[in-house]
């Protein structure tokens, strides 16, 4: 008589999910911000934006729709494929809105409680050989976006170390 190993409930959903569990998260953006061309509030914004675009037709996939400051909205889409093909499509029409793909910033490290004596170089090889797969494989970093670095001691010495960054 062959006997079966009994199967747990969390392996019988890890099989089921497969590869979504290795797959990084998604990094790219899928979102745009819509402008008025006319001075409109974000509910008059979102009211043109809907009788300008018809995403069932148009066969776009969108996610959410909000408000936020300064009179825009922002629109989140399903892909970056549809980011691009509704931009395209409301940049066909330009009277009423204008589009914005909002840039990737680099994030600000703090680094507080260092030493006045420690010099802005040797920090610098500290973070290099603390951290070599962020520096090494990350190509913005060596790219000429530097990464935003404040130093502050007890002393409230501040440096801004981010120009001496691969010089």
């Amino acid at each position: 008589m062959l006997v079966l190993p009994k199967k747990t409930y969390s392996s019988v959903i890890a099989q089921s999910l497969g590869e979504k569990l290795n797959e990084p998260p998604q990094k790219a953006s899928c979102c745009f911000v819509l402008i008025a061309a006319e001075n409109c509030n974000s509910g008059d914004v979102r009211k043109l934006f809907k009788a300008q675009v018809n995403p069932r037709k148009e066969k776009i996939g969108i996610r959410h729709v909000k408000e936020i400051s300064d009179n825009r909205i922002l629109v989140n889409c399903a892909s970056e494929e549809d980011r691009d093909k509704l931009v395209t499509t409301i940049e066909a029409n330009p009277k009423f809105l204008k589009p914005i793909v909002p840039k990737r910033k680099n994030p600000t490290m703090m680094i507080r409680n260092v030493p006045n004596d420690v010099a802005d170089s040797e920090l610098l090889d500290v973070i290099q050989e603390q951290n070599p797969e962020v520096l090494v494989s990350n190509e913005c970093w060596k790219e000429s976006r530097y990464p935003k670095l404040a130093v502050k001691s007890n002393d409230s010495k501040e440096t801004d170390v981010s120009k001496m960054w691969y010089s």
